[in-house]
């Protein structure tokens, strides 16, 4: 999962570069997908956006990767290991 997560960051890198506001976003939501610790990466892309002026899609990605994170390590991983802690949590 972390060789396949380069495509869609490096692809929102480069829509936050050209200003292609919808494809960054998408983008950098879409690494969501890959691991519940890719939601670092859409938090740095998120910043990224903001320091280019991409306030709207800046907060969005930076708070659906939180939440998302959230949701994953305390509430589903607990769930699908039968209530033992996520390995994230541990350290």
């Amino acid at each position: 999962p972390e060789v396949m997560v380069a495509f869609p960051v490096f692809l929102a890198a480069w829509a936050v570069v050209e200003r292609r506001h919808r494809t960054a976003v998408v983008a950098s939501l879409a690494t969501l997908l890959f691991k519940e610790d890719a939601a670092f990466l859409a938090v740095f892309l998120g910043g990224f956006m903001w320091m280019r002026g991409m306030r709207s899609g800046a907060g969005l990605t930076a708070g659906v990767a939180v939440t998302y994170a959230l949701l994953a390590v305390f509430v589903v991983m607990p769930l699908v290991r039968g209530g033992e802690g996520s390995d994230l949590v541990d350290r």
